[in-house]
């Protein structure tokens, strides 16, 4: 099963691996969205945020 939030009422939803990219209704709020793909939908990596480590950059004076 995929695992992710409705972006319109951020509830957790579920859906069948075959459903990605199909329009869902949302049990919770009934609005219809996109269901997300497997990896979108199961992302939950350290580089979900794409950090930067390097220094900011000096700004002219």
């Amino acid at each position: 099963m995929l695992q992710f939030s409705c972006p319109h009422c951020q509830a957790q939803v579920s859906a069948r691996p075959e459903q990605a990219g199909q329009r869902f209704d949302c049990p919770h709020c009934q609005k219809r969205f996109k269901v997300p793909g497997a990896a979108a939908a199961t992302s939950q990596s350290d580089d979900f945020f794409d950090w930067d480590d390097s220094p900011p950059a000096n700004s002219a004076p």
